[in-house]
């Protein structure tokens, strides 16, 4: 049950915290060092996680969150906290004033322990992390606060005595190793140039460190390897390059900020991994940025949530996830899809925007957008108040929000904002969430939700050729039920379609070799109307190459591409000019594929003037139109699209799609860029777009939640083709093709104790060349269940016993 704490009694509780976390930590830590002198430490942490387990299996989760910080306890309670951030605040001055990007954060890390900060883009957690390493790049600056690294503190220090703690007792590990590796130096010269920086070795033994470095993070001959140019290596590799250099010379802290997002799952997977092992073995602590709640579950111990440069709750990972008392985390962790659960299920979103830095409320930071606000919270601002020894929250109202209130929060936020006009809009809307949908009466049954366009259709042409309305019922025409009604034609078909491009590669002083790279390779599929087509699989796979070939960027090779029964993939000139109605992208980079320069309203408008479509009256009622469809207010058509967030900007390039009235949408990672609350608000939306208009969706994505939540149909991609395809319901519940069972299991599920019971069978090695593809099954160099026939004759795609289901193994289960 929630309840109100008075401000005066918050702050009054917030200042009482320290001295009983202080006690209660004490207790913990005589507990743990006389429980290891007694039995030693290995049987005090086995026998506690054994306890864990037990318990996880007969009381609950409360019973199990209790064991695991008992367990946890023991290995990470013991001694003094390695690194201590106490009051950081760090500013960026602009001409607009003062950014408070880290506004009061405090923090202990201990040995061994794994810290895991998230929140959404502009919160706070990367200039937080580039703080304690006096990183912060210009016009930041660290205004005030101490970050004691074993006592000493870090801002106080010179640049030179920083020189020996960066790469030395702190290693640090960044998204795009791109960016951090020296593209004109092998790997072995710069991880030798990094070891013998701080350790005494001759350059014979640093080049032998580098050897195994490479060893122990898995890359497989590190003897070649290491003399590898940065770009001869894949992305993978890069990161694990990043992580050896972080190791290099024996470092008590890692500070990784967000290394795998530019990763595929299967990759990802694998570095998560390795630094939870690398942390178990060498009893390094880290500090893990990343804005993935799934990845959390699975490698952190306890998890820090920022939000407007403050920490707004923390505590251990188990604690928080199964019972989150701020209103912020609850709805992080109510914006994720899950992957088991139901498609048709509506993703809660955050409304409204993170507070503006340059002018702090006096308030809590989160008042604006909290759906449990009360007066009170914005005229004070909450402090971190003890919830339970192990965890800390920043909310007058204790005991949390059921997720039915956040919802209708969210609904009554939603509907206040919405443009002025667009009431039969929340009409549709609300139709599309109940499952009900746009209703059509053909011969005295309703037909209604994704088939009422389809169905829209059909009365009318039985309008032209009875006379009678499209909305009435047929008398007199009684249903002859030995005919048969018309089937559904697919919108779109895909039959043995493929792409090959032709490269050259030296083979010699002077002479060059051709290739062929196969990125799609004889694909067939098919997508009916008003569904969604989810296609997944790793980069380099082909689903981006496929996407072009359905936009006729590119011309197949060989195949057939049928939209509406006509085939394009030869169409040139006026034909396919004329096509280009009836397929449109939305890109994952909204921002890139705008020209700066527009307005929003000549962006939505573009394609209407390049079509020549209507009088320029008829285009700006369509273009206002277009923007309220998607959600946002007409004013925003005077705007330039830097002066919108990436939420806003999706929702744009959205309503750019629309213009023309496609009956096909394909959508290239549209939220792979965006935050975890942003994104719920675009997957809503293409669900709504697609129950009122009907409309067709191709989603590609690597976030298989997001895939399985939005789609009807999966395809799975591997290497230029397809090896499972069926109903999303059931390759989810039960996948057939080794590889889709490895994508599945190498998702992360932002549920700890899921995490914790589940068995990971993570991918080995990485994806074949397209330009070289294995004879065989193309799985076959990374298959678990391959054997000798794999190897010599390639699977057709067939289908299965279940109907709708189609997979291209031998051994498929």
């Amino acid at each position: 049950m929630a309840q109100w704490i008075e401000p005066g009694k918050a702050v009054r509780a917030a200042a009482g915290a320290a001295t009983g976390a202080a006690t209660a930590s004490a207790e913990a830590v005589d507990r743990a060092e006389a429980a290891a002198g007694a039995t030693g430490s290995a049987d005090v942490v086995s026998g506690a996680v054994s306890r864990s387990e037990a318990v996880a299996g007969t009381a609950g989760t409360a019973g199990a969150v209790e064991a695991v910080q008992s367990a946890e306890a023991v290995t990470g309670a013991a001694g003094e906290p390695l690194l201590e951030v106490e009051d950081l605040h760090t500013h960026f001055h602009t001409d607009q004033g003062a950014v408070r990007a880290v506004n009061g954060v405090s923090f202990a890390l201990r040995a061994g322990e794994r810290l895991a900060v998230v929140g959404e883009s502009g919160s706070g957690k990367s200039a937080m992390a580039m703080s304690l390493l006096q990183l912060v790049a210009h016009p930041g600056k660290i205004v005030s606060g101490e970050v004691r690294l074993q006592g000493r503190d870090l801002l106080r220090m010179s640049e030179r005595e920083l020189g020996a703690v960066r790469g030395g007792a702190i290693g640090t590990v960044f998204q795009d190793p791109m960016s951090s590796l020296d593209p004109v130096m092998t790997v072995e010269d710069q991880l030798v140039h990094t070891i013998r920086r701080h350790l005494q070795l001759t350059r014979g033994q640093a080049a032998a460190r580098a050897v195994e470095l490479l060893r122990q993070v898995g890359i497989p001959d590190p003897e070649a390897r290491v003399r590898c140019y940065p770009f001869e290596l894949s992305g993978g590799m890069r990161q694990r390059v990043l992580i050896a250099m972080a190791l290099s010379c024996n470092p008590q802290l890692i500070l990784a900020d967000e290394p795998t997002t530019a990763l595929d799952v299967t990759i990802q997977a694998q570095i998560i991994e390795l630094l939870k092992r690398l942390s178990e073995e060498t009893g390094c602590a880290m500090l893990f940025i990343t804005h993935d709640l799934g990845l959390v579950a699975r490698f952190a111990q306890k998890v820090a949530v920022m939000y407007a440069g403050k920490i707004v709750e923390y505590g251990r990972v188990h604690e928080i996830f199964a019972n989150p008392q701020h209103p912020y985390t609850q709805s992080l962790l109510q914006t994720i899809p899950s992957a088991g659960g139901e498609r048709a299920h509506r993703l809660l979103q955050i409304e409204g925007f993170p507070p503006d830095m340059r002018q702090p409320l006096p308030g809590c930071s989160f008042a604006a957008r909290c759906p449990a606000v009360q007066p009170g919270c914005r005229a004070a601002a909450p402090l971190l108040s003890e919830r339970s020894p192990t965890h800390q929250a920043a909310c007058f109202v204790e005991g949390g929000i059921r997720r039915e209130a956040l919802q209708a929060a969210a609904d009554a936020h939603r509907q206040a904002s919405r443009p002025a006009g667009s009431a039969a809009s929340a009409d549709r809307t609300a139709s599309a969430v109940t499952g009900d949908g746009p209703r059509v009466t053909i011969g005295g049954a309703a037909v209604h939700g994704a088939a009422a366009p389809v169905a829209a259709r059909a009365a009318a042409a039985m309008e032209a050729a009875e006379g009678v309305s499209a909305g009435a019922t047929l008398q007199g025409l009684a249903p002859d039920a030995s005919v048969a009604a018309p089937p559904v034609q697919p919108v779109l078909e895909l039959r043995s379609l493929a792409k090959h491009f032709a490269t050259t590669q030296p083979a010699g002083l002077l002479r060059k070799r051709k290739r062929l790279v196969r990125a799609v390779d004889g694909i067939d599929l098919t997508l009916m109307p008003g569904q969604t087509l989810g296609i997944v699989g790793e980069s380099g796979c082909g689903k981006s190459t496929m996407a072009r070939l359905l936009l006729r960027f590119e011309e197949p090779t060989a195949g057939s591409i049928l939209v509406e029964g006509v085939d394009i993939a030869h169409m040139k000139g006026d034909e396919l000019r004329g096509f280009r109605s009836k397929v449109q992208m939305v890109f994952q980079d909204p921002y890139s594929s705008f020209n700066p320069k527009m307005t929003i309203r000549q962006v939505i408008g573009e394609p209407l003037q390049v079509m020549k479509v209507g009088t320029a009256a008829e285009r700006e009622r369509r273009i206002r139109e277009l923007i309220q469809t998607v959600g946002l207010d007409v004013s925003y058509l005077d705007r330039h699209p830097n002066q919108l967030s990436g939420g806003q900007r999706q929702r744009i390039a959205i309503a750019r799609a629309l213009a023309l009235s496609p009956s096909i949408i394909v959508a290239d990672e549209p939220t792979s860029a965006l935050d975890v609350s942003v994104r719920a608000q675009v997957i809503n939306l293409l669900a709504e777009l697609r129950e009122r208009l009907g409309i067709s969706l191709v989603f590609i994505s690597h976030d298989l939640s997001v895939v399985r939540h939005i789609s009807d149909h999966i395809a799975v991609m591997y290497l230029g083709q397809v090896v499972e395809s069926g109903p999303a319901e059931q390759v989810f519940a039960a996948p057939k093709h080794p590889y889709t069972r490895a994508l599945l299991y190498a998702a992360p599920v932002p549920d700890p104790q899921l995490e914790d019971r589940r068995e990971l069978e993570l991918l080995k090695g990485e994806l074949p060349s397209p330009a070289n593809p294995p004879q065989g099954c193309r799985f076959s160099t990374r298959c678990p269940l391959v054997q000798d026939a794999c190897k010599q004759e390639m699977p057709p795609l067939e289908s299965a016993a279940e109907p709708d289901r189609k997979v291209a193994c031998f051994y498929a289960s």
